[in-house]
C-alpha cells in the first residue's frame, strides 16, 4: 500500500546521513508530539520543516 500524500506538494525521495544521536533525538521529539496530540509528525516531518525554516530565513523560498 502506498504512503498517503500528506505533504501536498511533488515530492522526491533521497537518502541521508544522520548521525545516530540525531535520528534518536528527532524520533523524541516525534513521538512527544504525538503524544501530546499532533494528528501526523515524524522524524522526516521535523527535518523537511527544518529545511523549510532554512530557505525561509535564507531568502531561497
Amino acid at each position: 500500500m502506498p504512503r498517503p500524500n500528506t505533504i501536498g506538494a511533488p515530492t522526491i525521495q533521497m537518502s541521508t546521513l544522520l548521525k545516530v544521536d540525531q535520528l534518536d533525538k528527532l524520533q523524541k521529539i516525534a513521538h512527544k508530539a504525538r503524544k501530546d496530540g499532533a494528528k501526523h509528525i515524524s522524524a522526516a516531518s521535523l527535518i523537511r520543516d527544518a529545511v523549510d525554516d532554512w530557505l525561509a530565513k535564507n531568502d531561497q523560498v
